[in-house]
């Protein structure tokens, strides 16, 4: 039976004046972190994915847990919207009627989705963010650390966006 990985990330983002921002990642076993940020303005909600795609794209293709305080993040894969999301055009359908609404972030969502589909074995946990969890403190310390003065980090490139019909 192959090792697990378990992985915790974090992101963090001055949402006030600066909008400047970091993500991070902490493997607490091989005793191994990476960070960055983005060299323009943020949100909270780019940084935390921003560290979950980064982490699960650094960590090979065995047995991984990545363990992060964004429940959007956690759910975007263990409620499959991603999977919905893109069947649906990366539209996501609200209301009654079902009215096509594009996903946001979607670079970072395309992204996220891409890096799954190369981790069959992919557990991706919520943990209650600054509640003492050492790995989850970890990855919010350098994140927060990163958004200050970590390396510069490109972000993914957006995806093509399929056309709609003029039929």
């Amino acid at each position: 039976m192959s090792h697990r990985t378990v992985v915790y990330t974090d992101g963090s983002c001055d949402n006030g004046g600066t909008k400047r921002g970091g993500w991070a990642w902490v493997n607490l076993d091989a005793n191994t972190s990476a960070s960055g940020r983005p060299e323009t303005p943020t949100t909270n909600q780019r940084m935390e994915l921003a560290a979950v795609v980064e982490a699960i794209c650094s960590h090979g293709d065995g047995p991984l847990t990545v363990i992060t305080d964004s429940r959007y993040a956690q759910a975007m894969y263990e409620a499959g919207w991603m999977t919905r999301w893109e069947k649906n055009g990366w539209d996501r359908r609200t209301g009654a009627a079902g009215t096509p609404k594009p996903v946001e972030n979607l670079d970072l969502v395309a992204a996220y989705h891409a890096c799954t589909q190369a981790h069959p074995d992919l557990i991706v946990e919520w943990v209650k963010g600054h509640s003492g969890d050492e790995g989850n403190e970890a990855a919010d310390q350098l994140a927060g650390q990163a958004a200050i003065d970590g390396p510069i980090w490109t972000p993914p490139s957006m995806p093509e966006r399929p056309q709609s019909s003029l039929f």
